[in-house]
């Protein structure tokens, strides 16, 4: 079986699974066909993805893109795993929600019915301004949370998390880059595309044009003040692959430990907010509860 026929068939065994490069076997026959007809690999993948790969291909010129593109589907893979299971971290408040939700209609509308078996007197109505100011606050932000985790915004709490994420692929690219004897300034430059983040973006272009100069890269979002030291150590020793290897491996084991961490920071937030509503709920039933019986007294 040639590479490309190889590639092909991986593309198809990752449709189901959610990889940025899955293709189902129409385009698998579109992309083997197109480069066989003498395509680079860049303008054939660039027709069946949006992802960041072709552009990386583009700026990196390897020797052997395919090979490139077979080395990417397992950090690619990882990536769009590790940005699944925060998502799921999404289910956590939703349950929350639906929580506060049932304590409302509940103290609502079964309080009212039951405190008026003491008096139909007014001051005996639920004590609503306290219950449904905490309930639209605490509604209001886990629906907030809930939308920051799935939609991956900036304010998201687990904004940190995904930028970690989004490094360790950064990182392992520019690894896959250099092992394949692309230079390691135009490596950075190239794993850009792969970011999907404007700091870090912007951090792996710096790196890129600072190695093409012949200094030392200063500290940023991707790399810390020790690591551009070693990366322009390594660079000018011309051994960027096994450095940028050891890089990426320390940012997936801090990226796994800071998904965890992440988790329960949404859990703890998402109890919060609930807590916040389900004391307003407490205190307006104690307080109709305590006029009632000072009614019908």
């Amino acid at each position: 079986m040639s590479a490309i026929d190889a590639l092909a068939n991986r593309l198809t065994t990752l449709q189901h699974s959610g990889h940025p490069l899955g293709v189902d076997a129409a385009g698998a026959s579109a992309l083997t066909q197109s480069l066989r007809g003498g395509a680079e690999v860049h303008v054939a993948l660039a027709q069946l993805t949006t992802s960041g790969v072709p552009r990386l291909l583009e700026v990196a010129k390897p020797a052997d893109a395919i090979a490139v593109t077979d080395q990417l589907l397992t950090p690619l893979a990882d990536e769009a795993s590790r940005r699944r299971a925060l998502r799921a971290t999404a289910a956590y408040p939703i349950v929350v929600l639906v929580t506060v939700v049932l304590a409302a209609l509940v103290t609502r509308v079964m309080a009212v019915p039951a405190l008026r078996t003491f008096t139909a007197d007014v001051s005996t109505n639920l004590n609503e301004s306290l219950l449904w100011v905490a309930f639209v606050v605490a509604v209001v932000m886990l629906v907030v949370v809930t939308a920051s985790v799935l939609l991956e915004v900036p304010f998201s709490p687990l904004h940190r998390v995904l930028r970690g994420v989004r490094r360790v692929l950064t990182l392992e690219a520019v690894s896959v880059l250099s092992e394949a004897g692309v230079p390691l300034n135009r490596a950075f430059e190239a794993a850009a595309a792969l970011s999907h983040d404007a700091a870090l973006e912007r951090a792996a272009l710096d790196v890129g044009a600072a190695l093409a100069a012949g200094r030392a890269p200063v500290g940023n979002a991707l790399l810390d003040a020790t690591s551009s030291r070693l990366v322009f150590a390594a660079a000018s020793r011309g051994v960027g692959g096994p450095v940028t290897k050891a890089l990426a491996r320390h940012a997936r084991s801090s990226a796994t430990s800071a998904l965890s961490i992440g988790s329960q920071s949404v859990q703890l937030i998402a109890l919060l907010f609930a807590a916040l509503a389900l004391l307003g709920l407490g205190a307006s039933w104690l307080l109709t509860y305590s006029a009632a019986l000072t009614v019908g007294a």
